[in-house]
């Protein structure tokens, strides 16, 4: 479906919003916490239910159809809010609170059954993930845990879910990662691959790009800020639904000074990936790199004006022409929050200014981490901000819908 990963830690992204204290009414409605409201009165309830909540991902499974992780401020820090629209975002109906944490401040996630990403396979069969793994078959009404390793990436496409675990940390990243893959709703999983031991350098983060069924994408993405020599990525690719792996170098290029590594990856249908470059010396430009044979070979680099002073972390790709990269929200308040949307209608030979402004972070932001297409026209973007930036023409055009 096209969501895209935050490169940062997500919840400590990855992919910040201003919060308000929940008002007594907002914590104690039980109309409001149990998603079920009254003919007529939804719009009131979710909005009572979802009080002083700040996005945190976002899931579809069609243009109208999709879901809400948000977290609102608590005793215990940050807890976790849940919400699904049939509209495409025009309205939202409060869901159950589900039984996890949200990453924030000293929070000891292994024990505390934190998850900082939602995604649906179907309608009714949904996950909530990293690092724990929670699966509901009713639409987000229930939830119930998965027991393994702790899940890095999760990605569904056409009736299948693939996911990214891990063994324990220190690498100094997530250590001896292993793909696998399920059926929509089944608890058994079988693995794909095993990633080897000579990329743990490779260990700042890894996202997991599906386009149907066959074609997956792995990219583990350095550390910009690590004092190594190189901070390069390596990608893996299958274009057989993961029966076989190529491994492939980091396309972005350069060394010392002029290092650039790649921080995003997207994906679109007739084997077209792009990959978001930065510079590792903070100077130079930010650009784009493109491929039409599924990563066999790639464009010369394609720069974004002004990229490098907005530090523009995530990618879309609604079509081959169609690419957005756009700023994550943070993590960090309070304070104030620069984001910046640019797209391009000619695989990113020119770029042009969509969505710009300033968010007011509060002191207990979750950080945002969603950019994606559901298809080649329609897609979503949270900015850290208020609401949720949607396209209905490929990203030339975005309106703010509120939520709740």
């Amino acid at each position: 479906m096209g969501a895209v990963m935050c490169v940062a830690a997500c919840g400590g992204q990855s992919p910040g919003t201003a919060h308000r204290s929940p008002s007594p009414a907002a914590a104690t409605s039980r109309a409001g916490r149990s998603g079920v409201a009254p003919a007529g009165r939804e719009p009131a309830l979710a909005s009572l239910a979802l009080a002083g909540s700040s996005l945190v991902d976002l899931t579809w499974v069609s243009d109208r159809r999709g879901w809400a992780l948000a977290a609102a401020p608590c005793a215990t820090g940050l807890c976790p809010r849940l919400a699904s629209t049939r509209n495409g975002g025009h309205s939202w109906q409060a869901l159950p609170d589900p039984p996890v944490h949200i990453p924030y401040g000293t929070a000891d996630c292994p024990a505390a059954a934190c998850v900082s990403h939602l995604r649906f396979a179907t309608p009714a069969v949904g996950y909530l993930f990293g690092p724990a793994l929670y699966q509901t078959s009713d639409g987000g009404r229930a939830w119930q845990r998965v027991p393994g390793r702790p899940v890095e990436a999760l990605e569904p496409s056409a009736g299948t879910v693939v996911r990214v675990v891990y063994d324990h940390g220190g690498c100094p990243g997530p250590c001896d990662r292993v793909v696998q893959e399920t059926t929509a709703g089944s608890g058994a999983w079988h693995t794909l691959l095993g990633i080897p031991a000579a990329s743990g350098g490779y260990s700042a983060a890894a996202q997991l790009i599906r386009q149907g069924t066959a074609t997956m994408y792995l990219p583990l993405y350095g550390h910009i800020a690590g004092g190594g020599p190189s901070a390069h990525a390596l990608i893996f690719s299958s274009a057989d639904g993961g029966q076989t792996w190529q491994q492939h170098p980091d396309p972005c290029g350069g060394t010392g000074r002029s290092e650039h590594d790649a921080i995003g990856m997207a994906a679109a249908p007739g084997g077209f990936a792009a990959i978001l470059c930065y510079p590792r010396a903070g100077t130079g430009s930010m650009f784009v790199v493109t491929s039409a044979d599924g990563g066999a070979s790639w464009s010369p680099p394609r720069p974004i004006p002004g990229g490098t002073r907005h530090y523009l972390s995530m990618i879309a790709a609604a079509s081959p022409a169609g690419l957005v990269v756009a700023t994550a929200g943070g993590d960090n308040g309070p304070g104030p929050l620069p984001y910046r949307l640019v797209a391009s209608t000619d695989g990113g030979l020119h770029w042009s200014i969509t969505v710009a402004g300033t968010a007011q972070l509060g002191p207990n932001s979750p950080g945002a981490s969603f950019l994606g297409f559901e298809d080649a026209r329609t897609g979503r973007w949270l900015s850290g901000g208020p609401g949720i930036w949607t396209t209905h023409d490929a990203g030339q055009h975005w309106r703010n819908l509120p939520f709740p």
